[in-house]
C-alpha cells in the first residue's frame, strides 16, 4: 500500500511539473496523444494570438520536437527526438534562427557532434565524436561558415593528421556605425572600422600562445573567447595599420613552432 501511495505521489508531482510550463489543458491533451497514439501538435498563444511558451509535436504518441516560443518566435533550445524519445540533437535559437550552440546524439545518447551557429554560419569549434565516446576530429571554421583548421585523431586519442594552421586567413573589423562585423581584405578601406577579431583554432592536446602587435606595440591583457582574440581600437587612427600575430603552437609531443601572420590595412 505504500508503494502505491509513493507512486500516485510522484506521478502527481510529475504532472504537475510539466502542467506548469505547458498548461493543465494542453498537458492533458498531450497524455492523451501519448495514450492513443496520436500524431499532433500542442500549443500555446499569448494575448497577441503568437506562439507563446512550450510548443510539443507529437507522432503516433510520439515526442518529435519540443521547443520555446516568445511572441511567436522561437527562443532558446529546440530538442528534436528519435523515435526511443531520446534526443536526436538540440539547437540554440533567437528571433526565429539559429544562433548559438548545436549538440547531436547517436540513437544510444552519446554526443555525435557539438558546435557552435552564429551570424547564420557554422562558427568556430566543431567536435566529432564516434558512437563509443571517442574523440574522431576537430575543426576550426572563420565567420564566413569556412573550415580552414582540422585535426583528426586515431581511436587512442592520438593526433593522427594536423591540416592547415590554427589561424584564419579573414579576419574581421566592428563596423562603428551599423556594429556588424566587417572582413578586411588587406588592403586600402574608407569603413568605418574600429576593433579587430582574430579567429584561431584550438584543438584538443594542443596548446597555443599567441602575441598581437599593432603599429609596433604588443598588445596586452589579450583573451581568446570562444576561438576569437578580439582587439579593441586596433584601427584606431588613419594611415597604415600594421598587424602582427605570433601563434607558439605545442602539440604536446615536444613539437614546439612558430606561426608568424602579419598584414595591413590602410585607412583613409
Amino acid at each position: 500500500m505504500k508503494k502505491l501511495y509513493l507512486t500516485i505521489i510522484i506521478a502527481a508531482v510529475i504532472s504537475i511539473v510539466l502542467a506548469g510550463p505547458l498548461g493543465y489543458g494542453n498537458f492533458l491533451r498531450m497524455k492523451y496523444y501519448i495514450l492513443f497514439k496520436k500524431t499532433g501538435r500542442i500549443v500555446n498563444y499569448d494575448q497577441d494570438g503568437f506562439l507563446n511558451g512550450n510548443i510539443i509535436t507529437l507522432k503516433a504518441g510520439d515526442t518529435v520536437e519540443a521547443a520555446k516560443y516568445v511572441h511567436g518566435n522561437k527562443e532558446g533550445w529546440t530538442y528534436v527526438y528519435y523515435p526511443n524519445n531520446r534526443v536526436h540533437y538540440k539547437k540554440f535559437y533567437h528571433l526565429n534562427a539559429q544562433d548559438g550552440p548545436e549538440i547531436a546524439y547517436y540513437p544510444n545518447g552519446r554526443v555525435n557532434y557539438t558546435g557552435t551557429i552564429r551570424y547564420g554560419n557554422r562558427f568556430g569549434s566543431l567536435y566529432w565524436f564516434s558512437n563509443d565516446g571517442i574523440l574522431d576530429s576537430y575543426s576550426t571554421y572563420d565567420f564566413t561558415g569556412t573550415p580552414f583548421y582540422t585535426v583528426n585523431y586515431d581511436h587512442s586519442g592520438n593526433i593522427q593528421q594536423i591540416i592547415n594552421q590554427p589561424v584564419s586567413s579573414k579576419t574581421f573589423s566592428i563596423d562603428t556605425l551599423s556594429g556588424k562585423l566587417v572582413p578586411l581584405k588587406f588592403d586600402e578601406t574608407n569603413q568605418p572600422i574600429r576593433d579587430l577579431f582574430i579567429i584561431i583554432g584550438v584543438a584538443p592536446h594542443i596548446s597555443i600562445d599567441f602575441t598581437v602587435t599593432v603599429n609596433g606595440s604588443t598588445v596586452d591583457n589579450l583573451k581568446m573567447v570562444n576561438d576569437v582574440i578580439q582587439v579593441k581600437d586596433a584601427f584606431s587612427k588613419h594611415g597604415l595599420n600594421a598587424i602582427y600575430l605570433t601563434l607558439r603552437i605545442d602539440n604536446k609531443k615536444k613539437m614546439v613552432k612558430n606561426v608568424i601572420y602579419d598584414f595591413s590595412i590602410l585607412k583613409k
